[in-house]
């Protein structure tokens, strides 16, 4: 979040960053699920609300993060479903 600021877009992107050196626990996986569900809900290409935002401990690295989502852009039947690593360290 912010990185686009000198492109006119301040507020576009995600509070995850936030998140990096943090212990990859039940309550910060709770963050990151809040973190992503704010940011889809800002961007105007996605169907409200997103068919599935799940965030789960890597089974291999416990500081990796995997972040599951399913959703509809606007305009279109298809979903998408989509898995993100997001690295704690």
């Amino acid at each position: 979040m912010g990185e686009l600021a000198q492109l006119g877009h301040p507020d576009y992107g995600s509070r995850l960053f936030t998140l990096i050196g943090e212990l990859n626990n039940e309550n910060n996986r709770n963050r990151a699920k809040l973190y992503v569900l704010e940011a889809l809900a800002a961007e105007p290409r996605v169907a409200q609300p997103p068919l599935l935002v799940r965030v789960t401990q890597n089974a291999k690295n416990p500081t990796e993060m995997d972040i599951e989502l399913q959703l509809k852009p606007i305009n279109s039947d298809s979903v998408l479903n989509l898995v993100f690593p997001f690295f704690l360290t």
